[in-house]
Parts: C-alpha cells; sequence; structure tokens
C-alpha cells in the first residue's frame, strides 16, 4: 500500500500558484500529481508539478490527471493521463 497524503506546504497558499495537488511516497522516489478538470491541455497545468520539482531534493515523477481523452508522456518526463484511465498510475 502507498502512502497518499496532501502536500501542506504546497497546497497551504505558502507558495502561491505552485501547488500540487496530491504526492505519493515510494520508497525511492515520489509522485507529484496534478488534478485538472478541463479538458484541453493548457501550459499553466504544469505549473505546479514543475515548481515542484525544481525544489524538492528527491527524484519526482510528475503526474497530469485531466478531463480529456488523450493519454501522452512529455519529453520531460511528465505523464498526462485522462480522469477514467488512472489504473497503474501509482
Amino acid at each position: 500500500l502507498r502512502k497518499i497524503r496532501t502536500n501542506p506546504e504546497f497546497n497551504s497558499g505558502f507558495v502561491r500558484g505552485n501547488e500540487v495537488d496530491l504526492l505519493v511516497d515510494h520508497p525511492d522516489h515520489l509522485t507529484a500529481i496534478e488534478l485538472k478538470s478541463g479538458a484541453t491541455i493548457a501550459a499553466d497545468f504544469f505549473r505546479g508539478l514543475n515548481y515542484f520539482s525544481s525544489v524538492n531534493t528527491s527524484p519526482t515523477n510528475k503526474v497530469l490527471v485531466y478531463g480529456g481523452k488523450q493519454e501522452q508522456q512529455r519529453s520531460d518526463g511528465t505523464v498526462i493521463r485522462p480522469w477514467n484511465k488512472l489504473e497503474g498510475l501509482v
């Protein structure tokens, strides 16, 4: 069983506009997950994920879950999944 938690530092407004919705603790890395309801991917969907990975000292996987239909993997390693295709995500 993985430990899934919200990140109070990044969700509290401490770093305004730069937050992630969920963090999953793995033995050797973190998975930062951003949840967006929009069906069209927008550049600002990645702001919190990119900020978190830039200030975090642990290796971090980045995942965007959104309201669209297309799965993607970006050149920076960010995984993009539709809300209804989450199996195997964590």
